[in-house]
C-alpha cells in the first residue's frame, strides 16, 4: 500500500508493476489498469496512449496516470485497480494509499531595493 506525498505545485506519476503471489513478475489486461480518488479532493489523471508510449520510450514501464493535488493541502486516498486474468474473464486486483500534499515552502527571498530620496 504506497503513501505518497508532494506539494500542492507537484503531482505524482503513478505506475504499476505486476507480480505473482511468489513475488515473479505477471501481467494485468492491457489497458486495464484504472485510477481514482476514493476520499478528498486531489485528482486521478489517466495517462494517455500519447504519454504511455513516451514512458516506454524512455525505458519505463507500467505507467497507469498521475494523481494531482488540489491548489490547498490536504490528504485524499487513492486506488489503482487492474484486471489480472489474460483469458478473457475478469478478476479485479487493487491497490492504493493515501497522497498528502502541502503547500510549497519558500525557495527564495525575492530581494529588491528601491533608491529613495533622503
Amino acid at each position: 500500500m504506497p503513501n505518497f506525498q508532494s506539494t500542492t505545485e507537484e503531482k505524482i506519476r503513478v505506475r504499476i508493476a505486476p507480480f505473482t503471489s511468489s513475488q515473479q513478475p505477471s501481467e494485468v489486461e492491457a489497458g486495464s489498469a484504472v485510477l481514482t480518488i476514493l476520499t478528498g479532493g486531489a485528482t486521478a489523471v489517466q495517462a494517455t496512449q500519447e504519454e504511455i508510449d513516451a514512458d516506454v520510450a524512455a525505458g519505463g514501464k507500467g505507467l497507469v496516470g498521475y494523481l494531482v493535488s488540489e491548489d490547498t493541502a490536504g490528504v485524499s486516498t487513492w486506488k489503482v485497480e487492474a484486471d489480472a486474468d489474460l483469458t478473457g474473464e475478469v478478476k479485479t486486483i487493487s491497490d492504493g494509499g493515501t497522497y498528502t500534499y502541502n503547500s510549497p515552502l519558500a525557495a527564495q527571498l525575492g530581494t529588491s531595493g528601491d533608491v529613495l530620496p533622503k
